[in-house]
């Protein structure tokens, strides 16, 4: 499907998303649905983006911390749950 055939056409976040099938695709926000799994993901790049998968969320790795520095707040979250071995590390 074009942009121009989605319904908030270019006026609308794109993402890089990781498929099942170990592609890179990106997709608009209007075409994301939650698969409900609530499980990791099997795909050869999840190393390059994220340290450890949190029950429904990925914590991102220290190049991303880095990057965005504004979403410090996940990872002292983060760091408090991985103290009482709340995380599986990857």
């Amino acid at each position: 499907m074009g942009v121009n055939e989605l319904e908030y056409k270019d006026q609308q976040p794109f993402y890089m998303v990781l498929v099942d099938d170990g592609t890179d695709r990106y997709a608009a926000q209007e075409n994301l649905v939650p698969d409900g799994a609530m499980a990791p993901i099997d795909h050869p790049a999840v190393g390059r983006y994220f340290e450890s998968f949190h029950g429904s969320y990925y914590l991102p790795n220290e190049q991303k911390f880095q990057e965005y520095p504004d979403d410090n707040v996940i990872r002292e979250t983060a760091s408090f749950a991985m103290e009482t071995n709340m995380i599986k590390m990857l």
